[in-house]
């Protein structure tokens, strides 16, 4: 049960480092005008309309890979019942990316997330339990 806990906590802090980083490379890379980070909405919405493209695959990107890491962790350290902590880190990520996409409009190939997350979270959990099956 502990162990299961720390797995999830860990799959979860893993997949938030994976976000972030990601989303730091891009940011260094792809600089955003000012206005991205401006409290009036309006203005926000029409700074992330300006955006390249790259700076919408970075953040895809870090969604998929933060879902793949998060969950390869958190299977690897439980023990018993090990989808469940993963499975629900994946929940969580794609819940975080459907309320990004309502929140803060993009092009329309953004929505792919919703189906790249659980498939990346799948992966991950597919290959932890290949580099360390099961136990009875």
């Amino acid at each position: 049960m502990l162990r299961n806990l720390g797995g999830f906590c860990v799959g979860l802090l893993v997949a938030f480092a994976i976000v972030s980083a990601i989303q730091t490379i891009g940011i260094w890379i792809v600089k955003p005008p000012p206005e991205v980070q401006s409290p009036d909405w309006e203005v926000m919405k029409a700074a992330v309309a300006r955006l390249p493209l790259q700076s919408f695959l970075f953040v895809l990107l870090s969604w998929t890979a933060g879902a793949f890491g998060g969950a390869v962790a958190a299977t690897l350290i439980c023990r018993q019942a090990r989808f469940v902590p993963a499975t629900v880190i994946g929940l969580l990520l794609w819940l975080a990316t459907l309320s990004m996409l309502l929140l803060i409009p993009g092009p329309l190939f953004m929505w792919s997330g919703l189906l790249l997350v659980p498939v990346a979270c799948a992966a991950g959990i597919a290959l932890a339990v290949w580099m360390i099956p099961m136990r009875p």
